[in-house]
């Protein structure tokens, strides 16, 4: 399978923001993450799962628009909705609040549990076309990433202070 790439890609950092956001920079971009006011967030940003649809939308924009160029498919336009299906467990509730302690019962299982994506497309197209865009669709990185897993290694540590950069 041709060369492996063990290279950052898409390095964030996220501060704390308000209650429960997050402010967070990344290949010279700022924008704030939140939850919703109804599970307790200040609702300044979109939430995380929220990013994770926006994510998958803009990558299937970018390969249909970038692989299309490549292959001379006359696409004009295109929009992708994704829509992010999240289940949740019912857990203990919170002291003064609604919301489960996830990180107290190993019986809560709060993750998105499905996505669904819409493509809209435009242009001269064959019915081919369609059917070719809606295989390149799949292969767009996050998708393959999403339905492939990603294993997330985690470094927890105490400082007296944050760093500044």
């Amino acid at each position: 399978m041709g060369n492996e790439i063990n290279e950052p890609i898409g390095a964030v950092q996220a501060v704390r923001w308000l209650s429960v956001g997050a402010v967070i920079r990344g290949e010279g971009h700022v924008w704030v993450g939140d939850e919703p006011r109804s599970i307790g967030g200040d609702g300044t940003g979109p939430s995380p799962f929220a990013q994770v649809a926006g994510a998958l939308a803009a990558c299937t924009i970018s390969t249909l628009a970038s692989q299309a160029k490549i292959e001379g498919i006359e696409l004009d336009d295109c929009r992708v909705s994704v829509n992010a299906i999240a289940g949740m467990a019912t857990g203990r509730e919170r002291p003064g609040g609604d919301l489960p302690a996830l990180a107290d019962d190993d019986n809560i299982d709060v993750r998105i549990k499905k996505l669904s994506r819409e493509i809209e497309v435009r242009g001269t197209l064959s019915a081919e076309d369609v059917a070719r865009l809606g295989d390149i669709a799949e292969r767009c990185p996050v998708s393959m990433s999403i339905e492939g897993g990603i294993p997330i290694r985690t470094r927890i540590s105490l400082v007296e202070r944050l760093s500044d950069d």
